[in-house]
């Protein structure tokens, strides 16, 4: 129960900083994805440095090397978004001990906020990124991003 409150203070202690750190465009979007959402996600990831982009790499999170994804940008260009466990059932992931229940993607109640995700990220304006992994096409399920985000790239 304990780890479970550590959890959701993170949550929320990330929100205001992941929202900050987002295009003013995707930060209005991703808010209005949020309350549509009514809670059942969370911010998780805004801008990425290059560690982070690199440790994202190697974990196979990301196909991007560092300035190839709008997540590498200030203002970031992209979000990642979580479920929230005291909205969402969900099971804790197999490989992400730090974070119980954020990215499980695999029971009825995750599934069905994951497909919401889809239907509310395309209400509000922001795509979502599909790519071929072993034969099958595969949804980046938290991945959020402003369409067209290359051309506001700052030069």
């Amino acid at each position: 129960m304990r780890k479970r409150a550590e959890v959701l203070a993170r949550l929320e202690a990330r929100r205001d900083k992941v929202l900050a750190e987002l295009h003013p465009l995707l930060r209005a979007r991703v808010t209005e994805l949020l309350d549509l959402m009514d809670g059942r996600v969370s911010p998780w990831c805004g801008y990425r440095g290059p560690a982070d982009q690199l440790a994202a790499l190697e974990a196979g999170n990301s196909r991007a090397r560092f300035g190839e994804s709008p997540h590498n940008f200030r203002p970031a260009l992209a979000c990642d978004v979580v479920l929230h466990p005291a909205r969402v059932h969900a099971r804790p992931h197999p490989d992400d001990v730090e974070s119980p229940d954020l990215w499980a993607d695999e029971s009825e109640d995750a599934l069905a906020t994951w497909a919401a995700l889809d239907h509310a990220a395309e209400r509000v304006g922001l795509d979502r990124v599909s790519f071929m992994r072993r034969g099958v096409l595969v949804t980046d399920l938290p991945h959020l991003q402003l369409p067209g985000w290359r051309s506001l790239i700052p030069h």
